[in-house]
C-alpha cells in the first residue's frame, strides 16, 4: 500500500476569497446551475449563499486539488448533502482517498449521521463516492432543471456510523 498524503481542508469563505469563486465559476457543473445562458459568479454567489452551501478548500500538501461541498438538511441536521469538484489537473486515482478523507473530518466535525449526494448530468465524481460506499436510494423524477428540461436526479446514501465502523 501506497503512503499516505497530507490532505486538509480549509473552510472558505466567498465573500473574502474572489480567486476561489473565480475557480467555483470555471467548474462544468450543474451543482450551482441556475440558468446557462446567464450564469456568472453573482448568480452562483447568492445560490451558494441562498441555499446555505459550506465550502471546503481540499489540499493535499500545499497543492490546492478541488472543492468539497455541504449542505445541512433543513429537515434533518443530522443529514448532510455532499459534493467535490475537483481540478482538471488533480490525480484521479487519488479521488477516492480526498472523498473518504472529507467524509471522515465533515462527520467529526459536524456530528452527522448521513450523507446525501446527489447525482448530476454526466457526474464523472460519482464513481469516487460509491467506492467508499454511497448507494442509490431514491431518484427524484424530473427534480433536476438543465438546459431547458426536467432530468431524473438519482440521489445516494452512505451511514455515517457505519462508514466509520467498518473504517476501524
Amino acid at each position: 500500500m501506497g503512503k499516505k498524503h497530507m490532505i486538509t481542508l480549509s473552510k472558505i469563505s466567498l465573500s473574502h476569497d474572489e480567486e476561489a469563486m473565480k475557480q467555483l465559476s470555471s467548474f462544468d457543473t450543474t451543482y450551482f446551475s441556475i440558468n446557462p445562458i446567464i450564469d456568472n459568479e453573482s448568480l452562483i454567489f447568492k445560490k451558494i449563499e441562498d441555499e446555505q452551501i459550506i465550502i471546503y478548500s481540499i489540499n493535499d500538501k500545499d497543492v490546492h486539488v478541488g472543492f468539497f461541498l455541504l449542505q445541512i438538511s433543513n429537515y434533518n441536521k443530522a443529514l448532510i448533502y455532499v459534493d467535490s469538484l475537483f481540478f482538471q489537473h488533480t490525480d484521479t486515482a487519488r479521488c477516492q482517498e480526498y472523498v473518504e478523507n472529507c467524509i471522515v473530518t465533515i462527520k467529526s466535525i459536524y456530528n452527522i449521521d448521513g450523507f446525501v449526494k446527489r447525482k448530476e448530468l454526466d457526474d464523472r465524481r460519482l464513481i469516487f463516492f460509491e467506492m467508499i460506499g454511497f448507494e442509490k436510494v431514491v431518484t427524484l423524477r424530473k427534480h433536476l432543471f438543465v438546459k431547458g428540461h426536467y432530468q431524473d436526479q438519482p440521489h445516494y446514501y452512505l451511514n455515517g456510523e457505519s462508514f466509520l465502523w467498518k473504517k476501524k
